[in-house]
């Protein structure tokens, strides 16, 4: 017997909410947990009604006695409908939070019941955004209506290609499966009713006479005239006529075997993957891994850019066919592996799977639809295999020079740069002459991003053709099946760890330097059985600065966060983060509205992940650290060569690391951000600018139990004919990182000009024999500094590291 707790409206006279839903799941041999948000004479369609919105505590109160029978770990799904008002939202929401904790195999079906075609939003003000930024992220399945769809993704649905694309961008949000309701694509064919739905898995698009509908099945039927949609790359779109999961509904199973005595082989395209032996996972794993490190150190040889090949500031992924990341090399940006799923999913949007052929690479640079600002170029090629696309590899890196003038007074999204809409790079193993032309057009090295392109453009081939080898070597039918069975792994992990902490709620916040004045960002953290909510709520307002980061990128680094304290050894996917839910309010520093300038956006994103640690150091203080010299420090450097070359180089500069309870921080290596750093003499070598000094800065590590990394000193001369520019935008100035647990703060950074002090963040103009200095941020100290041994501070002092 299926268990499901169905939380919406009741109404008397007519059918919403439960009052329709509540018989149907019945018939199905369902066993229904009804509970109601309203009791209304008849549903708001007839424009007037009596009756009550109940309040949130009652369904709190509800839930909590259910649990009180011990009945939840039997809970296989929640439904939710019909909101009358925002602490109902958040009950409802603290009631999926409790039956995935008893049971984390269940599912979450929401319903976003906004408004109708006709009829507008007809729910209260704060309810629709409530789904979209709230819901919508935990949910399995979502099932809007045209309407709805249209609100929530801001696209058109009024066509098929429409409807499948505005689908696959909900999809992007969270849900797993979208089924979406009352869509009419044959207004000339009355009586017809289609559903159409997105799963995971490829299958047809279908419709169903109205008159025919059976609650008593959910299967896939051919398409009314004949074709199937969506079939290739597994992006596929599947007709069902109940609730369902994205796989075959244990619902229909049980009503199956009560109406036949055995269960009814389902539709292919919604039957499970085959299992896979430990053996087999285990050496296609590997191999596979293998391959993306094989792939990024190709990239990086052949790369024509110093901060790819120097400073590796770059990922190379692998997804399913679903879009999912699966794979990526060891050495990747965490903003990089951790936005790509979300920009495939809008390039999905521009270019559906169906119109993509092989050979085609699509890319992009717009920073909220991706890493979160401009100098990072993401292409993505599509896999093909026997005319389908099996799954996708991509690869994100940054471009110096983007064209415009880079500047910390940026006061939109527009004087930051070329943003590249999403176009086709290559059409069928072809560039595109159109594509080639505006870079080289925009920016002022074309040669370097443009080779840079290339060189990605070859890593795909190779890797696209090992990773066809790999397959039928390994027996591999389907990536979606390796890769299914790799994130059930890795979400179960994370669930365990998550699940093993101590429950409960903690606040921090942390304050940025900001520019006219400083900026707050305030966290909310709650562990509730093996699920994790980051809620940065209260959070101050985005400004007219570069520093807002886009929600691609908040989101990156809190997961990282998270991954690093509770699981980082099982592999990283998307599996891994689905035990979390992230809040951030539209119009925050941490979730902008465009066109707010995002060039700095690591100024606010790097202080996401040592937000999380901070706050988690009250729930699980043996697995964080304390603050490092972060967000990353760098400069960029512009001007003429003698011969009038012109040339932009970027330096990067780590602060100290943070210290942990069982160890001290290290020197120079700043956390979140993992690029590595150019050497000396290849810097000097490519600009006309000499280091005279680099070196570390003693006592800049905080004190405590475990002492701060100690941050560094650089020094930068002008030594050619003619003037450079120098850019750079710095953090830690004014407040310097924090120690945690008792443990002392940081050295706070310094930048200064022949030995002034200088802004924090500026464009300076640099005459020829001009020094610009930059002292970097020391790490947090952990714990009393009264507890450290009096060994450590002998050998402290003895190695002048204060």
């Amino acid at each position: 017997m299926e268990n499901i707790l169905s939380i919406q409206s009741w109404v008397a006279y007519g059918h919403v909410g439960n009052a329709s839903a509540m018989f149907p799941l019945q018939r199905l041999g369902a066993e229904v947990w009804g509970l109601h948000t309203v009791q209304f004479s008849n549903h708001t369609g007839y424009g007037a009604w009596r009756g009550q919105v109940f309040g949130g505590d009652l369904i709190r109160e509800c839930v909590a006695g259910i649990e009180e029978r011990g009945v939840l770990p039997r809970c296989d799904a929640v439904l939710s409908g019909y909101v009358g008002g925002a602490d109902i939202g958040d009950a409802i929401l603290d009631a999926v939070a409790r039956v995935k904790a008893a049971n984390p195999r269940a599912i979450y079906c929401c319903d976003p019941v906004i408004g109708d075609v006709g009829r507008g939003v007809f729910v209260r003000p704060g309810i629709p955004e409530f789904f979209r930024d709230r819901a919508l992220m935990l949910a399995d399945i979502a099932t809007p209506n045209r309407f709805e769809l249209e609100w929530l993704t801001g696209m058109n649905a009024g066509t098929l290609d429409g409807a499948k694309a505005a689908i696959a961008a909900l999809q992007a949000r969270g849900p797993r499966c979208v089924l979406l309701t009352s869509f009419d694509a044959t207004p000339d064919r009355r009586g017809e009713w289609w559903f159409l739905a997105r799963a995971d898995a490829a299958s047809a698009t279908v419709s169903e006479r109205r008159r025919r509908c059976d609650f008593g099945a959910v299967h896939a039927a051919p398409h009314a005239h004949g074709q199937r949609e969506g079939g290739a790359g597994g992006c596929g779109f599947i007709c069902v006529r109940a609730v369902a999961s994205h796989r075959r509904s244990r619902i229909a199973r049980s009503a199956d075997r009560r109406r036949t005595g055995r269960i009814r082989r389902p539709h292919a395209a919604l039957r499970g993957p085959p299992m896979l032996s430990a053996l087999q996972l285990g050496t296609a794993w590997a191999r596979i891994s293998g391959l993306m490190d094989e792939a990024a150190q190709g990239f990086v040889r052949s790369s024509f850019s110093s901060v790819v090949r120097d400073n590796w500031d770059m990922a190379i992924g692998l997804m399913d066919s679903a879009g999912r990341q699966f794979a990526q090399s060891s050495r990747s940006v965490p903003s990089f592996v951790g936005t790509m799923p979300v920009t495939l999913a809008h390039m999905l949007a521009r270019f559906p799977a169906e119109r993509l052929c092989p050979g085609d690479v699509l890319i992009s640079n717009d920073g909220y639809l991706g890493t979160g600002h401009l100098n990072d170029i993401t292409t993505i090629k599509p896999v093909f295999r026997q005319g389908a696309i099996i799954a996708w590899i991509g690869g994100t890196f940054h471009s110096t020079d983007i064209g415009g003038a880079p500047s910390v007074e940026a006061r939109d999204a527009w004087e930051e740069g070329l943003n590249i809409p999403i176009a086709r790079f290559v059409k069928g193993g072809v560039e595109n002459e159109d594509v080639v032309a505006f870079l080289e057009a925009n920016l002022r090295q074309p040669g370097e991003t443009l080779g840079d392109l290339r060189a990605l453009n070859a890593t795909y081939d190779r890797a696209e053709h090992a990773l066809l080898r790999i397959m039928a070597e390994e027996g591999i039918a389907s990536i979606d099946h390796l890769a299914d069975a790799i994130f059930t792994r890795s979400e179960a992990a994370m669930r365990r760890a998550i699940r093993e902490a101590p429950d409960g709620e903690v606040r921090d916040e942390v304050t940025a330097d900001g520019f006219e004045h400083p900026v707050t960002i305030r966290l909310r953290l709650a562990i509730a059985g093996d699920e994790l909510t980051l809620d940065f709520s209260g959070t101050d307002a985005q400004i007219a600065r570069p520093v807002n980061s886009p929600l691609n990128f908040s989101r990156a680094y809190s997961n990282y966060a998270v991954k690093c304290a509770f699981d980082p050894e099982t592999p990283n996917n998307d599996g891994s983060f689905r035990p979390i839910r992230l809040i951030a309010p539209e119009g925050s520093i941490v979730n902008p509205r465009r066109p707010a300038p995002v060039w700095g956006r690591h100024l606010t994103g790097h202080y996401l992940p040592m937000l999380v640690l901070s706050a988690l150091g009250q729930l699980i203080p043996d697995r964080v650290i304390a603050e490092s010299g972060s967000p990353l420090w760098n400069v960029y450097f512009t001007g003429e060569h003698a011969d009038g070359r012109r040339y932009v180089r970027m330096f990067f500069m780590n602060g100290g690391h943070g210290a942990s309870a069982q160890r001290d921080g290290a020197a120079c290596l700043s956390f979140p951000s993992n690029v590595a750093t150019q050497s000396v003499e290849q810097f000097e070598n490519a600009v006309p600018m000499l280091i005279t000094e680099k070196r570390l800065i003693p006592g800049s590590g905080g004190d405590g139990a475990m002492r701060g990394g100690l941050s560094q000193r650089l020094s930068f001369e002008v030594v050619g004919e003619k003037p450079v520019t120098a850019t750079y935008r710095h953090e830690r100035v004014q407040h310097p990182p924090r120690g945690l647990l008792g443990g002392g703060p940081g050295r706070a950074g310094r930048d200064l000009r022949n030995g002034a002090i200088a802004p924090a963040k500026a464009r300076l103009t640099l005459a020829p024999g001009e020094v610009l200095t930059f002292e970097t941020p020391g790490g947090g100290g952990f714990g009393a500094p009264e507890q450290r041994q009096a060994e450590a501070r002998a050998r402290d002092a003895q190695e002048g590291y204060v």
